[in-house]
């Protein structure tokens, strides 16, 4: 699928963009966020599935959130609802879900990765045998355990970044979807880089008052979304018009 390359600007237009769609609904868009947070804590309830619950479902429930920046793009009304849009269509759902267990299996391979850098009796060359359990053992730890976090973060952005509006707004099939999103993000990484580190100082900035920023970051990272796959894509935008019925 042919994409458009952009400047490395086009990073800090995307959140621009979600901001400016997010103040022409801002109460539909707190309603929506508070909805996806609240139903984010209520799957991880569940007793042992929890966490693999909203890793799974997260896709799906963000891909609403998308759409319904695509709504407001288009001169239409967006809608609570918007949030489940995506669930009413099974094959859809189920590519979300799929994309889910992206996040789910990077997780789980940084926890084996990281367990010996949580295990204090584990030796590092050149540091000692054992480590000690002093603050340069532990700063050690802490940076490299930051580092491979961070690898895996940046590698989970990389695959959903395109994949989940490929999916949810242009129906592509899920290793179709995951191509394009690599495709892209390699052909703009200075776009990607400035999101991405503008999205990590938001986020730092949304969890201070008690992490309430959250309600107006979650709609805004979606009108991003929409912007960066809008660009690089193209989205025809026009309002759909129902056909008129033959009297």
């Amino acid at each position: 699928m042919a994409h458009r390359r952009v400047q490395a600007r086009a990073g800090w237009h995307w959140l621009t963009r979600g901001w400016r769609l997010f103040t022409q609904q801002p109460l539909t868009w707190l309603l929506m966020a508070a909805c996806f947070l609240i139903a984010s804590a209520l799957l991880t309830e569940i007793p042992r599935l929890g966490p693999f619950a909203i890793a799974l479902f997260g896709p799906a429930l963000f891909a609403g959130m998308v759409h319904g920046a695509r709504e407001i793009d288009a001169g239409r009304t967006l809608y609570p609802g918007s949030l489940l849009r995506t669930f009413r269509h099974s094959a859809t759902t189920l590519r979300l879900v799929a994309v889910g267990v992206i996040p789910l299996a990077t997780a789980l391979a940084l926890a084996l990765l990281a367990a010996p850098l949580l295990d204090h009796s584990v030796a590092f060359p050149g540091i000692g045998d054992p480590v000690p359990a002093g603050a340069a053992a532990g700063a050690l730890r802490a940076f490299l355990f930051f580092v491979l976090a961070a690898t895996g973060l940046l590698a989970v952005l990389t695959l959903l970044l395109f994949t989940v509006p490929r999916i949810a707004l242009a129906d592509r099939a899920l290793v179709p979807a995951l191509g394009d999103s690599l495709r892209a993000v390699h052909d703009n990484v200075g776009a990607f880089c400035v999101f991405v580190s503008s999205y990590a100082a938001l986020a730092l900035l949304a969890l201070v008052p008690f992490g309430l920023g959250l309600l107006a970051l979650l709609p805004v990272v979606a009108g991003a979304v929409h912007a960066a796959h809008r660009e690089v894509f193209g989205d025809d935008m026009a309002p759909r018009r129902r056909p008129k019925r033959a009297r």
